[in-house]
């Protein structure tokens, strides 16, 4: 069981980002605005044809049919896109079962043989091209953003130009997380409450601790700039500074304002709660 989530960056997925879990019989999909923003099992050979849009520079989209539902999720990354498409396939056409019991596995042809070898190696080639350019160029991969988790785990590469790149990928995804948390509704909040408890008591302390992380590790990239010698290194600092500062000064009180509102709100309601049920209570008492 693998799962697979979408990049909070991504369009439509800031807040609820959409999740696919590849089992071995099928996919759970959660996507928002589909199935109710619940989770949905779909057997592999109730999927129809599927397409994937895989662009060289942003996020990919895959899209399918089953039992009439037309399921497009987007915000993933080309090779992840391409992973939910074989283990489709795989789904789909791997087996042949003789009985429930003793499934039967196709004989594989020499050259099928020296196919699936060429496209491992292929793999391992391009897996290990992955990690090299992820640690000289971690602004690049949408992963390293995902979450708070990838945010600390980011590391500063030797490179002045690829730190500074990286100090503002990380100050703008903290300011889209802002915005994000400012601009959602009480029905989006709600939705998420529904599946995740703790947000009635802890408003968006996820999205908090993701800006958070990125102030700090944002930080941590101007210690490595003041470490590197260039000849506009104190231009770069200043940028930098101001971006994070942006953040942290700007856009980080405003989540913390729609945070403390939601927490109020929440009192209210279970004051309100509260005072209706003392209310029946001695109500029933006094019909007595």
């Amino acid at each position: 069981m693998k799962k697979i989530t979408a990049s909070r960056l991504s369009e439509g997925n800031k807040i609820f980002p959409a999740e696919i879990i590849i089992e071995p019989n099928g996919l759970i999909v959660k996507i928002s605005g589909l199935f109710s923003g619940q989770s949905r099992h779909l057997d592999y050979h109730n999927i129809g044809e599927v397409s994937v849009d895989a662009p060289l520079v942003g996020f990919s989209t895959i899209t399918f049919f089953t039992a009439g539902t037309r399921v497009s999720a987007h915000g993933f990354s080309s090779a992840e896109v391409k992973q939910i498409k074989l283990a489709i396939e795989k789904g789909k056409n791997g087996f042949a079962v003789r009985d429930k019991d003793k499934p039967i596995k196709p004989k594989k042809t020499a050259e099928q043989i020296i196919a699936k070898a060429e496209a491992e190696k292929i793999e391992y080639e391009l897996e290990n091209k992955k990690k090299f350019d992820n640690s000289q160029r971690p602004w690049l991969n949408d992963n390293n953003f995902k979450n708070k988790s990838s945010i600390n785990a980011i590391s500063f590469p030797n490179d002045i130009e690829d730190v500074e790149k990286t100090i503002l990928r990380l100050t703008k995804a903290g300011t889209e997380m802002c915005k994000a948390v400012i601009e959602t509704t009480y029905s989006e909040f709600q939705e998420k409450a529904m599946s995740d408890q703790k947000a009635n008591w802890n408003p968006f302390h996820e999205e908090l601790g993701f800006v958070e992380a990125c102030i700090d590790k944002s930080t941590e990239g101007i210690k490595k700039l003041k470490r590197l010698e260039a000849s506009n290194i104190n231009i770069i600092l200043a940028d930098c500074q101001d971006s994070i500062d942006e953040l942290r000064n700007k856009w980080l009180p405003k989540l913390m304002v729609k945070r403390e509102k939601k927490k109020k709100q929440n009192l209210i309601i279970i004051g309100v709660i509260v005072f209706l049920i003392i209310t029946f209570y001695t109500y029933v008492s006094f019909s007595k």
